[in-house]
C-alpha cells in the first residue's frame, strides 16, 4: 500500500494537500473516487495481545482498487469455494 499526495506551493511557501489516495497492491494504480463516493477494497490480517494497561499488535493490509477486487479476486475467492457476504447500508 502507497500512499501518493499532490501538494500545491502557496505563495507563503506553506503546503497544502490537494488529494490524497492509496494505491492498488496488485496493479500498483491510483484508487481514486469522486468526492462524495465510497470505495474500500482491502484484506486485513491483524494479530497481537490486549491487555487491560497494554498491549501490542501487528497488522497486514492489501489494497484493491476496483477493478482488480471484481475480475481478480473475486473470482478466485468464488472458485475456492468461498462466498462472499454483502451488506447494504442507506441513511
Amino acid at each position: 500500500m502507497t500512499t501518493r499526495r499532490e501538494i500545491k506551493t502557496e505563495t507563503q511557501k506553506v503546503p497544502v494537500i490537494i488529494r490524497e489516495w492509496t494505491t492498488c497492491d496488485f496493479c500498483g494504480l491510483a484508487i481514486k473516487i469522486g468526492l462524495y463516493e465510497v470505495w474500500e477494497g482491502q484484506i486485513v490480517q491483524m494479530s497481537g495481545s490486549c491487555y487491560p494497561d497494554s498491549g501490542s499488535t501487528s497488522k497486514y493490509t492489501i489494497d484493491f482498487c476496483q477493478t482488480c477486487w471484481t475480475e481478480k479476486l473475486l473470482p478466485w475467492v468464488v472458485c475456492h469455494g468461498l462466498l462472499p457476504n454483502p451488506e447494504e447500508s442507506d441513511w
